[in-house]
């Protein structure tokens, strides 16, 4: 996921690098469904492929959620936000000719696992709770399988409860967290009061920046990148 500031450079750099008319974000192919990976992804890649299995690339949220729950308006947002950023469900597969590429999977709807403690006395609750945190933090995922998140929600009252969502590094970073937060507290907002969706349509995806990224080194700034850093 990117960043607002990150979409709006790129988005400003689409404009005037990539033969756009001005003013207008060119978009990819609608056929181009094999596309290259990032470079900080192909890192990921490869040290999956060398170390399958890891869970250094976990990153785990957990989100305690006090008063009345909507849980049906929960389910909701978490998938407009899963279909509105490509990168939450996107995987890495190997191409016919063995390249690593990302493959983006349609819409639909996110597991929600529901784990209900509330029947359980405070010290078992607790313990329960941080027991499951604990595996589920360091529980590998296939990065050719998606999605590459995983929720669980945990009611521990009738009005406490907690979320827990672990992504996998290679669609998620620390950048993403504000946005993804800020947005699922802000389509919750709107699911709970019947609302249509009030977020504006993102002008860019992650795709397209790893393709931006693509173009851009394959370009003069290669070469000055390789004399700048000699010997790297």
């Amino acid at each position: 996921m990117l960043s607002d500031s990150q979409r709006e450079a790129l988005a400003g750099r689409l404009r005037r690098g990539r033969g756009g008319l001005a003013g207008e974000i060119p978009r990819r192919p609608a056929d181009l469904t094999e596309l290259p990976l990032s470079h900080g992804q192909e890192q990921l890649w490869f040290i999956d492929r060398f170390a399958p299995g890891l869970p250094t690339y976990n990153i785990p949220h957990v989100l305690r959620l006090r008063g009345p729950l909507d849980v049906a308006a929960l389910r909701r947002a978490l998938d407009a936000v899963v279909a509105r950023h490509e990168a939450l469900r996107t995987r890495l597969v190997t191409s016919a000719d063995g390249r690593p590429v990302q493959l983006i999977d349609p819409p639909g709807p996110l597991h929600l696992e529901w784990v209900d403690l509330a029947g359980a006395g405070e010290p078992d609750r607790q313990a329960a709770l941080s027991e499951l945190i604990d595996v589920e933090a360091v529980r590998p995922f296939s990065l050719d399988q998606g999605p590459l998140l995983r929720a669980h929600l945990v009611r521990q009252a009738c009005d406490e409860h907690v979320l827990l969502v672990v992504f996998h590094h290679v669609v998620f970073d620390g950048w993403s967290a504000g946005v993804f937060l800020r947005e699922l507290a802000a389509l919750y907002g709107q699911e709970s009061h019947g609302e249509s969706s009030g977020l504006a349509d993102l002008p860019v995806q992650f795709a397209d920046y790893a393709l931006w990224e693509r173009e851009r080194l394959a370009g003069p700034l290669l070469p000055e990148l390789e004399a700048y850093w000699p010997g790297a």
